[in-house]
Formats: C-alpha cells, structure tokens, sequence
C-alpha cells in the first residue's frame, strides 16, 4: 500500500489569495514537508483549489491558482522540493459539499497515480493537469 495521507485543507483570508497566518496553517505545512521528507517514494502531491461564484468566473480562476500557487509556496518553502507539488487552480468549478477549499493529497507513488484517487471533477478535466491523470 502506497505511503498517503489523509487530505489536508487549507485556510484563506476570505475572498483572497492570501493563507491566514495561523498556527493550523503552519502546522498543516510542516506535516505535508515532515510527511514528504519522510517518504521519498512519493513523488507528487497535488494542491487543488476551489471557490464559490463571489465574482467573475475569470476572478474566480484567478482567485483559485493564486491560491493552489500560494500553498505549493509555502510548501517549497518548508523545504519540499518544488518539483513534487503541483497546483491547480478549478474556479468555480468541482467544488465539493458546498465548500470553498483548497487542497493537498498524495498524487503519484513510485511512478504511479495513487489507486482511487482522483482530482477536480469530470466537468473541469480540461483543467487538470495530464501528470494528474
């Protein structure tokens, strides 16, 4: 069984593409960086960001690959290696239970996509990326 974690959700200042500077945040960063430095064998995860229709379906899109690029930041940052994460930003597109989230799980494990995962939505898979499928 492949090394994975449960995903983990990240926290934004509403309507914005900035992280809330919080310990939550921190600490979620420095699982995902203790996680990855611990198993190698995994070679991507992936930073998938949704958002409600606040405004204009390109605000949106905007909105959420500034966020998906914020978290792979802050990722990197906390020592990972930037070609391990990838961020996708789905708009308003594939947003799950009603929420506004963004992200992080296990994509690809020794050369293969992680077994029954799945990212985004059918409707947006113009948007995810080939590595992602």
């Amino acid at each position: 069984m492949p090394a994975i974690f449960p995903p983990v959700t990240m926290v934004f200042a509403q309507r914005s593409p900035a992280l809330v500077d919080d310990d939550e945040n921190h600490r979620r960063v420095a699982q995902v960086a203790a996680f990855l430095a611990d198993h190698t064998e995994v070679e991507l995860v992936a930073v998938e960001a949704h958002a409600f229709a606040h405004h204009s379906e390109r605000r949106n899109d905007r909105l959420t690959a500034l966020r998906a690029t914020a978290v792979r930041d802050a990722l990197v940052a906390a020592g990972v290696a930037p070609n391990r994460v990838i961020g996708v930003g789905f708009g308003e597109w594939c947003v799950h239970d009603s929420e506004e989230r963004t992200i992080i799980s296990v994509a690809r494990v020794n050369g293969s996509l992680v077994p029954g995962a799945h990212f985004g939505c059918h409707e947006a898979r113009a948007l995810i990326p080939r590595v992602l499928r």
